[in-house]
């Protein structure tokens, strides 16, 4: 396959990009192979210079099976990609497949590793399931995470399914949460840092507050605010025993647009909690909730 038809299906295809980027990387890396076995090490360090400032800081890891862990399993490639410095790539090439994980990496708190470098996951729409008790991982650095099912997160305090710990922006596209749970904050997923979610379906998840999503500014004082990006997603049954059936904003701004909020559940059946002085929320001009009823934005005092 010729690059000129990578070109095009990246064009063509709404979310190819980021994998036309992984595999642009791989056509490099042979291409600098085959120099070598046909001009020896010479020509090969420097076409390896030539090729330095694209691909030295990045590096390519994929899944290829659906196994908990060993050899090109998910949970293998999070440990190499932590290891290697700089913006790395994680690309499932199993589509559809359900990924059992039954082992922590920390007892009771992380099911996989943290995510402690820039990373990018290509999900290729599969689904991770958690067999035993714990959130899947906590991110502390910029990450991407496109179309990847996270389901059945247990968390032992917040972040039921994923922790953001204060990283840079993060952000989910195409991804699904369901049946996740935390009894603090955040059943899905509590951010102490900037969140963008695009696409994303948050279904059945629970929590004390935020049923599906926390975020909080921490101090408040120190600006600029943290920001959550909320576009064309949907939440449906999630629940709270205290407020934010769906979101729960701490001291943070709120960015909502194009979505669709069913049946939350929480403190006058509130969708939306506000909490601090700071605390916001910007409703886009094509914001849409089914049905309008359902929009309830409440300040907890």
């Amino acid at each position: 396959m010729t690059l000129s038809v990578y070109t095009s299906m990246a064009i063509i295809a709404k979310y190819r990009f980021p994998y036309f980027l992984a595999e642009l990387h791989l056509i490099t890396r042979q291409i600098r192979q085959q120099f070598y076995q046909i001009y020896g090490n010479k020509l090969l360090l420097i076409i390896g210079m030539m090729f330095f400032n694209i691909t030295a800081q990045a590096e390519i890891y994929l899944v290829t099976n659906n196994s908990d862990a060993g050899l090109n399993s998910f949970r293998q490639a999070l440990v190499d990609a932590n290891m290697e410095p700089g913006l790395d790539t994680i690309q499932f090439t199993i589509s559809g497949t359900v990924v059992h994980l039954t082992t922590s990496a920390v007892m009771d708190i992380n099911i996989l590793p943290d995510i402690n470098d820039s990373l990018l996951i290509l999900g290729n729409h599969n689904t991770l399931v958690a067999s035993v008790t714990g959130r899947f991982f906590q991110i502390n650095s910029a990450c991407e995470i496109y179309s990847l099912t996270f389901d059945g997160g247990q968390a032992v305090a917040t972040g039921g399914a994923v922790r953001t710990a204060g990283a840079p922006v993060c952000s989910f596209t195409n991804c699904t949460f369901l049946n996740n749970s935390a009894p603090v904050s955040g059943g899905a997923i509590h951010s102490d840092g900037d969140l963008k979610l695009e696409e994303c379906t948050f279904d059945n998840n629970t929590a004390d507050i935020g049923g599906a999503l926390f975020i909080r500014s921490y101090p408040a004082s120190m600006l600029p605010l943290n920001e959550l990006l909320v576009y064309n997603c949907t939440f449906t049954d999630n629940i709270v025993t205290s407020d934010g059936g769906a979101i729960y904003v701490d001291d943070s701004k709120l960015i909502l647009k194009t979505s669709t909020f069913e049946t939350t559940t929480g403190t006058f059946n509130q969708t939306i909690a506000l909490k601090g002085t700071y605390s916001s929320v910007e409703i886009l001009p094509t914001f849409a909730v089914m049905p309008p009823a359902l929009l309830l934005i409440y300040h907890v005092v």
